[in-house]
C-alpha cells in the first residue's frame, strides 16, 4: 500500500516541481560534464606543447565546491515541499500512518525525484562533456573530434555525490517531520505573517540611507574595496527592507492609483508576505549579483591573462638575475640550448646601466630607478621581436615605454623633459623618439620606461644587470621547457647568493601556464555563474508558485466578482514581473557600480591586455546569456502560476 502512495506522490511531485527538477537536472549534467574531464577513461589529445593535468585536477575539486552550493537549493525546496503538504501529511497520520512512516514516505518521494534528475542529467551531461572538450581543443589549437562517451567512474561519482546530498537533507527532514505536532500541521497554512511597524519615516530614512550608500560606494570603491563590498550587501538589504514599506505607503496614500482597475488586488498580493519576501528578494539579488560578476568577470580575467602573456615575454627564452650581478656569464646556458634539439636561432645579452640621476629621467613616478640600455643591445632585442632597428645621433637619446602609459601622456612627458645629462654630456630627444611596442616586462625593473643611449656613452656607465634572450630554431615542447628551467635553476645555484633569485621565462612554458589558468578561470567562472543564477531563479520561481497556491482562493473571488480571464492573466503577469524584475534591476545597478570602478581602477590593463571592444563583447555575451536564462525561468513560472490558479 505504501509503495503505491510513494509512487503516486512522486509522480505528482514531478509535475508540481518541474522547475526544481529541471534545475537539478541541469546541475547534474554540468557536474558530470566537468567531472568527466578527470575521468581515468577520458582522453584529450593536446600534443607535446601543453600539459593540462593540473588544470583538470583543479577543475575536479572546484566543481565539488561549486556544486556543493546546490545543497542550499535542495534544502530550500524540501522545506517548501514540506510546508505545502503539511495538511496532507496530517491527514495520513489521522488515517493511521505513523508519523515516522510519513517522514520516510516524503524522503522516498524526494529521493525518486532526485534519481530521475540524476539519470536525465547524466545523459545530457554526455553532450555537455563534448562541448567542454571542443572548447578546450579550440583554445589550444588541437584537433576536434565530437564523440559521445559515458564514463562509468564519473557516473558513479555523480550518483554518490548527489545521493549523499539528498540523504543528508532527507535525514534532517525525517527528524523535522517526526517531531512536528499534529495540530501544527493542520494550522501551519493559517499562520499570518507578523507586520512590524516602526513608523513610515523610519523606513523612508532607511531607504534614503541605503541609496546614499550606493552613491558613496560608486565614488569610493577603489579606495576601500572590502569595506565597499560589505556596504553593498548592507545597502541591498536596506533597500529591500525599506522599499517594501514604501509599497505600503503607496497603498495607503495613493488612493487614485490604488483603486485603478485591479491595482488594489495586486498590491494586496505583493504586500501579503512583505517581511519574508523582502528578505528573500535581497538574498536572491545578492546571489544574482555574484552570478553576474562570475559571468562577466571570469571571461574578462581570462582575456587579461592571455593578453598579458603577449606582453610578458616576446622571446622564446628570457633569463634575468637581481641587480648587482653584472658579471654573470650565460655561456653555459647558451651552450646547453645550442646543443639541444631546439637549437638557437638568435640571441642577445642585454646590459642595463645605471645613469645615476635623481631628476625626472632618473626616477619613475613609482620611485624606482630608471635604467639605460645601449643602442646596439636594444636593436638586437627589437630584431629578435620582429621589429626594425632604430637610429640615434651622437647627442640623442630615445625611450622605450611599457604598454600602460597612453601616447598623449608620453608625448606630454617628453615635451616637458626633452634633455638629460649623462657623464657631463647633454642628450636631447623629441616625441618621434619614443617606442612602446612590447619587448617583454624584464627590461623595466618596475619603471614605466627605459632610456636608450648611444653605445659610446654606455661604456662609461656601471652595469647593474645582464639579461639573456634567445629564440630557438625548433619549437620547445612542455617536457623540454621543464627540463631547461630546472637546468637554469641548477646553474644559478652554483652561486649561493643567487640560488633562489634567478628568474627564467620560457615562452612555451608560460603559454602552457596561462592557457591552464585561462581555461580554468573561464570554465569554472561560467559554471559557478550558471549554478548561482539557476539557484536564485529557482528559489524566486518556487516562491511565486507557492503564492499561487496561497492566493488561489483570492483569484477565485475576483473571478466570481466578474473579473475576466484576460485581466487575471495581466495581474499574474504584473505580479511575477515585479518579483522577477526588481532583483535583476538592483543586481544590474550593483554590477554597474562594480564594473565602472573596475574599469576606473584597471583602465590601463583593460586597454593594453584586453581591449575596450573585447571587454564590451564579453560583457554583452554574458548579459545575453543572463537574459535568456532569466526569460526562460520567468515564462515557466508564469505558465505554472496560471496552471495552479486555474487547476
Amino acid at each position: 500500500m505504501y509503495t503505491k502512495v510513494f509512487l503516486g506522490n512522486a509522480r505528482r511531485a514531478i509535475k508540481d516541481y518541474i522547475v526544481y527538477i529541471v534545475t537539478l537536472t541541469l546541475c547534474v549534467s554540468l557536474f558530470y560534464a566537468f567531472m568527466s574531464l578527470s575521468s581515468s577513461k577520458y582522453r584529450l589529445i593536446v600534443g607535446s606543447k601543453y600539459k593540462l593535468t593540473n588544470m583538470l585536477f583543479y577543475i575536479k575539486y572546484s566543481t565539488y565546491a561549486i556544486t556543493a552550493a546546490m545543497i542550499f537549493l535542495v534544502n530550500y525546496v524540501n522545506k517548501y515541499m514540506i510546508k505545502r503538504r503539511k495538511r496532507e501529511f496530517a491527514n495520513y497520520v489521522l488515517l493511521g500512518m505513523e508519523q515516522t512512516n510519513v517522514a520516510l514516505m516524503f524522503f522516498v518521494e524526494t529521493l525518486i525525484i532526485g534519481l530521475v534528475a540524476i539519470v536525465i542529467g547524466i545523459l545530457i551531461g554526455c553532450l555537455f562533456s563534448q562541448v567542454l572538450t571542443v572548447l578546450i581543443c579550440t583554445t589550444i589549437g588541437s584537433n576536434v573530434s565530437f564523440k559521445l562517451n559515458l564514463y562509468i567512474d564519473t557516473v558513479v561519482i555523480t550518483i554518490i555525490f548527489f545521493l549523499v546530498m539528498f540523504v543528508i537533507i532527507g535525514l534532517f527532514n525525517i527528524r523535522t517531520l517526526s517531531n512536528i505536532k499534529l495540530i501544527d500541521m493542520f494550522n501551519d497554512d493559517k499562520k499570518v505573517e507578523i507586520q512590524f511597524s516602526r513608523g513610515n519615516m523610519f523606513y523612508v530614512i532607511v531607504f534614503i540611507v541605503s541609496v546614499s550608500m550606493y552613491i558613496l560606494i560608486s565614488i569610493n570603491m577603489k579606495k576601500h574595496i572590502s569595506l565597499c563590498i560589505v556596504g553593498l550587501i548592507i545597502a541591498t538589504y536596506g533597500v529591500f527592507y525599506s522599499a517594501s514599506y514604501i509599497f505600503i505607503i503607496i497603498k495607503s496614500k495613493c488612493t487614485r492609483f490604488k483603486y485603478n482597475n485591479t491595482n488594489l488586488f495586486l498590491l494586496g498580493n505583493l504586500l501579503s508576505k512583505i517581511n519574508t519576501n523582502s528578505f528573500l528578494m535581497a538574498n536572491v539579488t545578492l546571489i544574482l549579483f555574484a552570478s553576474m560578476v562570475l559571468f562577466s568577470m571570469t571571461p574578462i580575467l581570462s582575456e587579461w591573462a592571455r593578453g598579458y602573456l603577449d606582453y610578458r615575454i616576446v622571446a622564446d627564452v628570457r633569463i634575468t638575475a637581481p641587480n648587482g650581478y653584472s658579471k654573470l656569464d650565460y655561456t653555459e646556458v647558451y651552450t646547453y640550448l645550442k646543443k639541444s634539439k631546439v637549437g638557437i636561432k638568435n640571441y642577445c645579452e642585454v646590459e642595463l646601466y645605471d645613469i645615476d640621476r635623481e631628476d625626472s629621467y632618473g626616477k619613475s613616478k613609482m620611485k624606482v630607478p630608471v635604467f639605460a640600455v645601449s643602442l646596439s643591445d636594444y636593436n638586437k632585442l627589437r630584431n629578435m621581436a620582429g621589429y626594425e632597428s632604430i637610429k640615434l645621433r651622437s647627442n640623442e637619446f630615445a625611450t622605450q615605454w611599457t604598454g600602460y602609459p597612453t601616447d598623449e601622456f608620453i608625448k606630454k612627458y617628453i615635451n616637458e623633459n626633452s634633455t638629460i645629462e649623462v657623464n657631463n654630456r647633454v642628450f636631447t630627444t623629441n616625441t618621434n623618439k619614443y617606442y612602446n611596442k612590447s619587448l617583454g616586462e624584464g627590461l623595466y625593473y618596475r619603471a614605466e620606461y627605459i632610456i636608450i643611449l648611444p653605445d659610446e656613452i654606455c661604456n662609461g656607465l656601471s652595469i647593474v644587470q645582464r639579461q639573456f634572450y634567445a629564440n630557438t630554431i625548433n619549437d620547445m615542447d612542455y617536457e623540454f621547457s621543464s627540463k631547461f628551467i630546472a637546468f637554469v635553476k641548477q646553474w644559478g645555484s652554483k652561486n649561493s647568493s643567487l640560488k633562489r633569485r634567478i628568474h627564467v621565462r620560457v615562452k612555451n612554458y608560460e603559454i602552457n601556464s596561462i592557457t591552464n589558468i585561462s581555461l580554468f578561470t573561464k570554465t569554472q567562472g561560467i559554471y559557478g555563474g550558471v549554478v548561482l543564477m539557476i539557484i536564485s531563479l529557482t528559489i524566486l520561481s518556487l516562491q511565486q508558485l507557492s503564492d499561487s497556491f496561497d492566493n488561489k482562493d483570492r483569484f477565485k473571488i475576483i473571478k466570481n466578482l466578474g473579473v475576466d480571464s484576460d485581466e487575471i492573466n495581466k495581474i499574474i503577469l504584473k505580479q511575477i514581473g515585479i518579483y522577477f524584475a526588481v532583483p535583476i534591476l538592483v543586481s544590474i545597478l550593483v554590477l554597474s557600480i562594480f564594473l565602472c570602478n573596475f574599469v576606473d581602477m584597471f583602465n590601463d590593463i583593460v586597454r593594453v591586455f584586453i581591449g575596450t571592444n573585447v571587454f564590451i563583447l564579453n560583457v554583452s555575451i554574458s548579459s545575453t546569456i543572463i537574459v535568456l536564462i532569466y526569460i526562460s525561468y520567468f515564462l515557466v513560472t508564469y505558465f505554472g502560476f496560471k496552471r495552479n490558479i486555474n487547476g
